[in-house]
């Protein structure tokens, strides 16, 4: 949020360690990796004003091949100015003690499959293959989080000895 007055021009977001940064059609930004692309959404821009929720027209600005700034068209500059980067969902994974994760991928649904350990017995579980800690220092686990963010299952796999490493791949 900035403040009545700021210049939204001066904020400025600064990438590394990808090979490209582009800016699509409809606003987001495209950034390249060697690992695969990544895409961040157009930010929503907005303003409240006596109550009610003003929508104000702004965008990404590629600066240079590292950087990306905002444009951001007309607006009541005696009011706070919101600049919302689009979050698709988030949440809170883990327990009370030690929690790892060591890998992500997501599927053309766009869930998202975990992998890691936990050293936690209260680590979340829904759906459990074995709910029931095996007297390790830590459990695997695979945890599945739905786009829609309706639907978390937890699969922790219980071990009695201490797992550090789950490898995930595609199967398509």
């Amino acid at each position: 949020m900035l403040k009545p007055g700021a210049d939204p021009a001066k904020i400025i977001l600064a990438y590394s360690g990808q090979e490209n940064l582009s800016l699509y059609g409809n606003g987001s930004i495209l950034i390249r990796t060697a690992t695969g692309n990544i895409t961040d959404s157009a930010p929503s821009c907005y303003q409240d004003i006596n109550g009610s929720r003003v929508t104000v027209d702004g965008m990404y600005r590629k600066i240079d091949d590292k950087r990306i700034g905002f444009k951001i068209k007309n607006y009541d500059k005696s009011y706070p100015l919101v600049i919302d980067p689009f979050l698709k969902y988030s949440t809170y994974l883990g327990g009370s003690l030690k929690d790892a994760g060591y890998g992500i991928a997501v599927d053309g649904k766009g869930d998202a499959y975990i992998t890691g350990y936990t050293a936690s017995t209260d680590f979340p579980t829904k759906n459990a293959y074995q709910a029931a800690n095996k007297g390790g220092t830590s459990d695997a686990f695979i945890t599945k989080l739905s786009s829609t963010t309706d639907c978390l299952t937890m699969h922790p796999i219980r071990s009695t000895r201490q797992l550090r490493s789950v490898r995930m791949w595609r199967s398509d």
